[in-house]
């Protein structure tokens, strides 16, 4: 069962960036996260976007207050995960 969930980036540099990941291929909230990353640098490295590749190698993200069983475990499958950097917007 494919169990899809829209990922979106609130952070100052990528803010709004938005994916979908299939949950069934994580097992942490860092699972969601590196999929996301891997994502949006695929889109930098197809398009010679190196300076974007390299901010991006250079952040630290979370996913605040909720675990990865409250994310599997959500009523509304239309909830999305918000993916954060350590800086403020």
């Amino acid at each position: 069962m494919v169990n899809m969930r829209t990922v979106i980036f609130s952070c100052k540099l990528f803010f709004g960036y938005k994916c979908t990941i299939d949950l069934d291929e994580c097992e942490s909230c860092d699972d969601i996260i590196n999929l996301s990353v891997i994502k949006l640098k695929d889109i930098f490295v197809t398009n010679h976007l190196e300076l974007l590749v390299e901010e991006l190698d250079g952040m630290k993200f979370h996913i605040h207050d909720v675990s990865f069983e409250d994310i599997l475990l959500a009523d509304d499958p239309e909830e999305v995960i918000y993916v954060c950097d350590h800086c403020t917007i």
